[in-house]
């Protein structure tokens, strides 16, 4: 089962270990004790999350610590009420009488929306325990949904508008099959999170709605076939599953399946036997294509991925870690630094001009097959090494260092999101030409690391030029140093004036706000994924509206004379 909650160190350690409001709450224990049953931590986040309390309006005045002091008992309470404000480490006599004990009504959100959550949050308990009893074989994977658990829930509630399938049981069972991070990333020992994240945070979404979530294993059953399809609602594939499905089993029914592609596909690269735009990977329009990058593939559907803000993770109530003037290097395989494979030198350029304006630390892998450490070493010996960090290890780290470094390499990687998110600054390259990458679907050209940074102003993110490393360079940090000494309190009053003014600054630090900020967080995730299940209907022809345009001959045959309207 899941540890994330088995240290004391969390939400468990927050609330009480037993619900003891004026009733016994039997929805709540019944779900928690199920999960618990089946060996899994996190019935502990689902039994105290605020959201599904105020879901149900249940009575939980708990006093958690019933200790006399000085021969006065001082009694903390946790009210979770409809609204979903949750009243904690309040004395009961400052308690509003609405809210003491055994005197909690349902009130703000009405009778309406009080009914709709409560059964979207039953529906989503529902869900979870589903797809933590399903033998996760991937413990990032797991790691990263549990943990998260709690802000999937309070997302759930602050949806707006609320979650409403079009049709009663519309979309109840989701098959989702990983095949190629399964088979190019590994299932034990993970080295590429980034598809992982969106697949974990995919799985998470559609469990929240309350959709039951068929997570298909690496190779313990085989291939899916077409009774698996059948079963299913709606379904979550990659190229690889395309391709095997095809020319082993049978191919999934167009009308509900997506294909989870990182890059995109524009439908402009065709000669090409594995993703070109032929045969099977033409029976789904190109909207049913789902990427990591908003905007980049327009004839394409974003889905990106889930990044919590700091009031999102648990550990959020705590004193956040001192901030230190370092650097996290983006990435924790680098081929590009290893010079006989090949790649621009601008990588290597970057590197030793970030050293020269702050401590660089890199988490890596040192057992990959790159050589990874020896290059970095080989490049800048003064980079402190680590090993891999675990993910909430890797989370603290962002939390307590000034900036995110990217070198060019990888390509759209979502953990310069989670930096941001967490208040730390992104430096990443500007290509010096549009490169278009020529083992991609896609023909559009990219211009930096990742094109969505560009999206975001300074000083939060600097895009800079390879082409001028030492000035442009020089600027971002100088710009940062600026901003991070105004709210750290080590600068010099004479040194300048950063950008942004000091509560926009306190907000990003403290909060993780920043421009254009939704595209990546965890409630426009869980909005996506509602538009994808009310959009998982049968295709019409409008679906094929480019194909008919641009490339006829990429239309499958029964929509080369699509039915006239009536």
């Amino acid at each position: 089962g899941c540890a994330v909650f088995a240290s004391a160190g969390s939400i468990a350690a927050r609330r009480p270990q037993v619900c003891r409001g004026g009733r016994e709450p039997r929805f709540c224990l019944r779900v928690g004790h199920r999960l618990r049953k089946r060996g899994c931590q996190c019935w502990q986040t689902l039994m105290w999350s605020e959201a599904y309390h105020a879901a149900w309006g249940c009575r939980c005045c708990v006093p958690l610590d019933d200790a006399a002091d000085g021969g006065e008992a001082h009694v903390e309470w946790s009210i979770y009420h409809l609204s979903g404000v949750a009243l904690a480490s309040t004395s009961k006599e400052t308690l509003p009488v609405a809210c003491q004990k055994g005197a909690l009504t349902a009130t703000a959100s009405g009778a309406a929306g009080k009914s709709l959550l409560s059964l979207n949050m039953r529906r989503a308990a529902t869900g979870w325990e589903q797809l933590m009893a399903s033998g996760i074989q991937v413990d990032y994977m797991q790691e990263r949904m549990c943990g998260r658990m709690e802000a999937w829930l309070e997302a759930l509630r602050d949806l707006s508008p609320a979650w409403a399938p079009k049709r009663r049981g519309s979309v109840s069972k989701a098959l989702v099959w990983p095949f190629s991070a399964y088979s190019h990333f590994g299932v034990q020992r993970v080295w590429s999170l980034g598809e992982y994240s969106q697949w974990a945070d995919l799985c998470a979404a559609l469990a929240t709605l309350g959709v039951e979530v068929v997570l298909w294993p690496w190779k313990r059953r085989g291939l899916p076939k077409k009774r698996d399809f059948d079963a299913a609602d709606v379904i979550f594939m990659d190229y690889d599953g395309i391709h095997s499905s095809w020319r082993k089993t049978s191919l999934p029914p167009a009308d509900k399946t997506w294909i989870l592609d990182t890059f995109g596909t524009d439908g402009t690269v065709v000669d090409h036997g594995f993703f070109g735009r032929q045969p099977p990977l033409t029976n789904f329009p190109l909207k049913r294509f789902l990427t990591f990058v908003p905007g980049y593939s327009s004839r394409n559907t974003f889905l990106g991925v889930a990044v919590l803000r700091p009031s999102d993770a648990a550990a959020s109530e705590a004193a956040p870690p001192r901030r230190k003037w370092q650097c996290v290097l983006w990435s924790k395989v680098h081929p590009w630094l290893n010079e006989k494979n090949g790649f621009p030198a601008y990588h290597h350029a970057l590197l030793r001009e970030y050293t020269k304006h702050c401590h660089v630390v890199a988490t890596i892998d040192k057992k990959d097959t790159y050589g990874t450490e020896a290059a970095i070493q080989s490049c800048c010996p003064e980079v402190e090494i680590r090993g891999v960090a675990s993910p909430n290890e890797f989370l603290e780290l962002l939390r307590s260092s000034a900036v995110y470094v990217g070198v060019g390499e990888p390509l759209i990687a979502p953990s310069c999101f989670e930096a941001l998110s967490l208040g730390t600054h992104v430096v990443q390259p500007r290509f010096p030409a549009l490169r278009v990458l020529k083992n991609k679907p896609i023909t559009e050209g990219w211009t930096s690391q990742h094109p969505w940074l560009e999206k975001v102003p300074e000083p939060f993110v600097f895009t800079v030029d390879p082409r001028d490393l030492t000035a442009s360079v020089a600027r971002a940090f100088r710009e940062i140093k600026l901003a991070f000494d105004s709210h750290f309190g080590e600068g010099d009053d004479d040194a300048g004036q950063p950008h942004l003014d000091a509560q926009a600054l306190e907000r990003f630090y403290v909060a993780g706000e920043y421009p254009n900020r939704d595209a990546y967080s965890i409630g426009g995730f869980l909005g996506r994924v509602g538009s994808i299940i009310q959009d998982t209907t049968r295709l019409e022809a409008k679906d094929w509206d480019w194909e008919r345009s641009q490339h006829p001959q990429q239309l499958p045959q029964e929509w080369r004379n699509p039915p006239m309207a009536v």
